[in-house]
């Protein structure tokens, strides 16, 4: 079901305050089988790593992720949350 912006908007305002996972991981992949971690942002210490070619601009309430050299001719990426060590 398709939603409009604003109740999109509601439901992620609602949501956020309880589940503010520590971490968020994002994964590359040329196959969809096999995944890479590419970066990570750890949230109770507000750090982030990357591989090289991996970019991240983190802000107030975003964080922007680039990859500058992606590979050819396929790519994918995986978002995850991570609660637990």
């Amino acid at each position: 079901m398709l939603k409009s912006p604003t109740e999109i908007e509601r439901q992620e305002k609602a949501w956020l305050p309880l589940f503010q996972p520590p971490r968020w991981i994002i994964e590359r992949s040329t196959d969809l089988e096999n995944f890479t971690e590419i970066y990570r942002y750890d949230g109770p210490t507000s750090t982030s790593t990357s591989v090289a070619g991996i970019s991240a601009v983190v802000g107030a309430t975003s964080i922007t992720v680039t990859d500058t050299n992606p590979p050819s001719p396929n790519v994918f990426y995986r978002f995850g949350a991570q609660t637990a060590p």
